[in-house]
């Protein structure tokens, strides 16, 4: 579960997520800048799209179309939810390849006696 809040104008709307997932998502575009309250000062380049159609939500609204900047906050709670942290999403890091390092032998270390 997850709660994405926006404001729009000098009102803040917010957004209960509870088991939803996304179904399509259109017009992918760089974010600059996104930020995470888990990673306090760390901001990113992602890459997002600017509409996402949501479906499956187990609270209304049960489905619903989001954009502009609900769409990235969704995303971004959604990437949470699975799993994905900020750090991961930069499109700027480099890239780890878990399986081989997973793999790779662990090197020994004698304490010297």
């Amino acid at each position: 579960m997850a709660i994405v809040r926006v404001p729009v104008g000098n009102k803040i709307n917010s957004i209960d997520l509870v088991n939803c997932r996304i179904q399509s998502q259109y017009d992918e575009f760089i974010f600059d800048n996104e930020g995470c309250l888990s990673f306090p000062g760390m901001y990113v380049k992602s890459k997002r799209f600017r509409e996402v159609h949501v479906v499956s939500n187990m609270v209304p609204p049960y489905g619903f179309i989001a954009t502009g900047l609900l769409s990235v906050a969704i995303q971004h709670e959604l990437d949470h939810l699975h799993g994905r942290l900020l750090p991961e999403i930069d499109i700027n890091a480099p890239k780890i390849d878990i399986l081989r390092s997973a793999n790779a032998p662990i090197p020994f270390r004698s304490n010297g006696s």
